[in-house]
């Protein structure tokens, strides 16, 4: 056979096809691999299965019941979202082991309990929330700034008269220290007016013990305004606990209230400038009333 024919008889046979040139070892592995894969997924579900089942056979192992102050509402185990109870109890299934329940509601103290819960075991838990009072509204407002707003449950007023107070106070410091320094400058340049001879330089250090004591006297006014305004984040919390106690309706129903309210009530979203507004238009309507009476 020729070169040519053999070239043209090569030509006519077809190429093999890479499928039917991959071993069977390529082949056995990726079966395996599938079937691996199929076995995890198997394994997985099975397990999320069995632990599901575990999940609710636990749920049943104890029950607990919460009696508390109508209208509470709780969370357990660390719940950022407190469920509201209807009435005073609450009780519901719950698993073996420690769990932590706060227990709130508007108006009242929260308080936390934590309780051990044992399989097949069924507890009452009696956790009464106490009331908020204007002593207690009054004590936290005279020791800090803000605090007797934050126990009424008012955290804007209360957050806007702590920033006050702490600005009041850090103005008062930082300006007092400013002021402590330009007075030696002013001293200073007191000494070197007393020293001049020539008129000219008696001139001159008087001009600069002058602009000195202009500084010391600005850095006075500056201290004296942050102690004002200290003094007023103090008197606002002081007066807002006194008069403005109760703040809602939903205390005034409590049982064990104070009702001792020598005000209107001021919302969530009111603020001192308001509670200020309102104390002068009750002295005002006051003194006009007493006019009609003469």
């Amino acid at each position: 056979m020729t070169l040519r024919e053999r070239g043209r008889y090569d030509a006519r046979v077809p190429s093999r096809s890479p499928q039917w040139e991959a071993p069977p070892r390529l082949a056995l592995a990726r079966c395996s691999s599938l079937v691996i894969l199929a076995a995890g997924v198997a394994i997985a579900s099975t397990a999320a299965a069995l632990r599901a089942s575990a999940q609710e056979a636990n749920a049943a192992d104890a029950r607990l019941t919460i009696e508390t102050t109508p209208g509470a509402r709780l969370a357990f185990d660390g719940s950022p979202a407190p469920t509201p109870i209807e009435g005073a109890q609450s009780a519901r299934p719950m698993s073996a082991g420690v769990h932590t329940i706060r227990i709130e509601r508007r108006g009242y103290m929260a308080r936390t309990e934590q309780i051990l819960l044992e399989r097949g075991e069924s507890r009452t838990l009696f956790a009464p929330l106490a009331p908020k009072t204007r002593r207690g509204a009054i004590a936290r407002a005279t020791l800090v700034p803000g605090w007797g707003s934050h126990y009424m449950d008012r955290p804007a007023v209360g957050w806007g008269l702590a920033a006050a107070a702490v600005a009041g106070a850090a103005g008062a410091i930082a300006y007092d220290r400013q002021m402590a320094g330009r007075v030696d400058d002013y001293e200073s340049r007191l000494a070197e007016y007393g020293q001049a001879v020539v008129p000219e330089r008696q001139e001159e250090t008087y001009r600069a013990a002058q602009e000195a004591f202009g500084k010391v006297d600005d850095s006075r006014s500056a201290r004296n305004a942050s102690i004002a305004i200290l003094a007023g984040a103090y008197a606002l919390s002081v007066a807002e606990a006194l008069f403005r106690y109760p703040f809602s309706r939903e205390r005034d129903d409590a049982p064990g209230a104070d009702r001792g309210s020598l005000g209107p009530r001021l919302d969530d979203t009111s603020s001192a400038c308001s509670f200020a507004s309102g104390g002068a238009r009750i002295t005002l309507l006051r003194v006009s009333l007493r006019s009609a009476a003469r």
